[in-house]
């Protein structure tokens, strides 16, 4: 997938805004949280990176999906992190995608999202969760509508 979203022309992102690795957590929340630490510290330094050309930084936020281990296990660590270094001087506000039941293609979807969900809780300032079957919902009628007009 980040592959596909470095070679797009119209998606403008830094290259080094990419953080990836080999092997991923296979869907296990536990594996990315305790294992991913060499790739927390590279992705931290490129937040470092930002915040020193900054003049002033009112607060963090992050956006990650929940069912998988990395974006659930990864996610966690890297807010634990933000807290630990960043204290409570700079918020850490989260827009979060929950898993849906009738489109999980996988059983510790809901296993993962509910041992970040306490992270979560624990590191952020304010949480915005939405569903994933709800944003599908909200896209497939805006296409159509697209379609139609």
């Amino acid at each position: 997938m980040i592959n596909e979203v470095k070679k797009n022309k119209s998606i403008h992102y830094k290259s080094n805004s990419f953080v990836t690795e080999k092997e991923d957590a296979a869907n296990n929340y536990f594996k990315a949280y305790y294992t991913r630490k060499e790739m927390c510290e590279i992705g931290l330094n490129q937040v470092r990176k930002q915040v020193e050309s900054m003049d002033r930084l009112d607060q963090f936020i992050v956006t990650s999906a929940l069912s998988s281990g990395t974006g659930s296990g990864f996610t966690s660590s890297v807010l634990e992190r933000l807290l630990v270094e960043y204290n409570l001087k700079v918020e850490k506000n989260a827009f979060f995608i929950y898993p849906s039941q009738r489109m999980s293609n996988n059983i510790v979807d809901v296993y993962n999202a509910v041992s970040a969900t306490n992270m979560t809780l624990e590191h952020c300032n304010s949480v915005v969760m939405f569903d994933l079957q709800s944003m599908y919902n909200v896209i497939d009628l805006q296409i159509k509508d697209y379609e139609e007009g």
